[in-house]
């Protein structure tokens, strides 16, 4: 994924997804970083809709709207 889409939270990394249109937090663990992409290793499921756009914005239960 883009490495650019973690946020630190405190000390500890995040990244945002959208599920049924709230954002929701999830703390990841990474793994390898190669140039601008980074190995998630724990944190995120296949099929998890990732917040790449407007990340820095938003908070866990927020409202969004995919695009």
């Amino acid at each position: 994924m883009p490495l650019f889409a973690i946020v630190d939270k405190g000390g500890e990394r995040v990244v945002f997804i959208e599920k049924d249109g709230i954002a929701e937090s999830r703390a990841i663990s990474i793994g390898v970083i190669e140039g601008d992409r980074v190995q998630i290793t724990r944190g995120l499921e296949v099929g998890d809709h990732l917040i790449v756009k407007g990340h820095t914005e938003v908070e866990d239960g927020m409202k969004v709207t995919a695009k």
